[in-house]
């Protein structure tokens, strides 16, 4: 924090570390961290105030996180293009109004949550092109969602019937078929 390796500092794993919060230093002190790796840290919340300006990477894959992160998180985040939450307890994917947070989010991984439906607005993230949102409790993916410019989605082990899953199965090309 401050110090010559926390300035020069570009990746960080703590994964598999008994955290349950994260120290607020951790997410404000590192200026040039692009990959953080949080997986299987017990972590049920995140700091509200972030400042990871070249953050490209963010891992908080197997944790006990019901929220999504919020808006004054990522705000100090503008660079993130990559979102692991895979294995965690969100139940809702809450797109920011800003339209510069997520700007650049190219994955989003949400697989292994407890999510009920996906916002009609998540075409709001203009960069997004691999969707995993597999073992979940979606029962419709929104033709706004659809008609994205996505490369790759996965619902796959959701009670998908809007597209049916067989649609779904096929890509998201069959899937921009079925609207």
């Amino acid at each position: 924090y401050g110090t010559n390796l926390g300035n020069s500092l570009h990746k960080l794993s703590l994964a598999g570390n008994r955290l349950s919060t994260v120290p607020p230093k951790l997410v404000t002190c590192l200026p040039m961290l692009k990959t953080l790796d949080l997986s299987q840290c017990e972590l049920h919340q995140l700091p509200d105030r972030w400042n990871l300006p070249q953050l490209k990477r963010l891992n908080l894959s197997h944790n006990r996180l019901t929220d999504f992160p919020e808006e004054n998180m990522l705000e100090g985040l503008l660079e993130l293009q990559e979102l692991n939450m895979y294995g965690n307890k969100v139940s809702v994917i809450v797109v920011p109004h800003n339209p510069k947070l997520l700007a650049k989010l190219e994955t989003l991984n949400l697989g292994y949550n407890d999510l009920a439906y996906i916002p009609d607005d998540l075409n709001r993230l203009k960069a997004l092109r691999t969707l995993k949102v597999m073992n979940n409790f979606l029962e419709k993916i929104p033709m706004s969602v659809c008609d994205m410019e996505l490369k790759t989605i996965d619902v796959s082990s959701n009670p998908v019937i809007q597209p049916p899953i067989e649609t779904c199965e096929r890509g998201i090309g069959s899937m921009k078929r079925y609207y």
